[in-house]
């Protein structure tokens, strides 16, 4: 089976965790922490496909303990950002909760008022107070319903895929070897 390579050529190791200051001028140069295009580069891909992280860095960088280091710190970095993901689902999940009660509340409402309505009213009046009624039952739960099954659903995909990360090799080689044109690619080997 192939295997998907992603090769970043570093500088500093912390550019691999850091968002740092992008130069126009610097064909090496990239916006965002190394990881995050990892990740990002994960998404479309298929959870079978074989991945590793190549990083090229300076020969006075690498010393005996890095990869070591570098394996730690990806570990921590990868947790920390799954755990930020848990806390912006429980967000999630406490609104949706606290949006349904009050919807559901003012759902009641509503229908005690439909209902009394119904009975006062002759059948035209009531012809063109049903579909108010049902709009405003619709909107009512339409944000609770889009809080706790459908917002959650882009937050649990990026979970999986840090989770699924955790599990990716790297490797660290000398930035001498590192081809010219490598700031940040993909290659299959």
């Amino acid at each position: 089976m192939d295997k998907t390579s992603l090769s970043f050529r570093l500088q500093q190791i912390d550019q691999l965790y850091r968002d740092s200051e992008f130069d126009p001028f610097d064909p090496h140069s990239f916006e965002r922490a190394g990881l995050e295009y990892f990740h990002d580069y994960l998404v479309p891909r298929p959870p079978t496909d074989a991945c590793e992280i190549i990083i090229y860095l300076p020969d006075e960088v690498i010393e005996a303990d890095t990869i070591e280091r570098i394996t730690e710190a990806n570990r921590r970095y990868i947790r920390r950002r799954i755990h930020q993901n848990n806390l912006m689902l429980n967000d999630l999940r406490s609104e949706g909760i606290r949006t349904l009660i009050y919807s559901l509340i003012f759902c009641g409402i509503v229908l005690v008022i439909a209902g009394l309505l119904y009975t006062t009213f002759d059948e035209p009046a009531i012809a063109l107070l049903t579909p108010v009624v049902t709009v405003m039952l619709w909107v009512a739960i339409w944000r609770p319903t889009e809080l706790l099954f459908f917002d959650p659903l882009p937050l649990r995909r990026e979970r999986a895929m840090w989770k699924r990360m955790l599990s990716i090799s790297t490797h660290i080689r000398p930035l001498s070897q590192a081809a010219p044109d490598t700031v940040f690619s993909n290659t299959y080997t």
